[in-house]
């Protein structure tokens, strides 16, 4: 009974396949940005000033 649970346990987790999701968004990719980084970086800065 000893061997059996850890095994069950390390078959059920092997068996286990994560759901992969292909529609998400690129976040690194500069050529995919709606805004520039200098629009980023303003829109950064109002939204500080504004919860300061």
């Amino acid at each position: 009974m000893n061997v059996l649970r850890p095994a069950l346990l390390t078959l059920a987790c092997m068996l286990a396949s994560p759901v992969m999701s292909d529609d998400l968004p690129s976040l690194g990719d500069a050529s995919s940005s709606i805004v520039s980084p200098e629009q980023e970086f303003q829109l950064g800065r109002a939204w500080l000033s504004m919860l300061r």
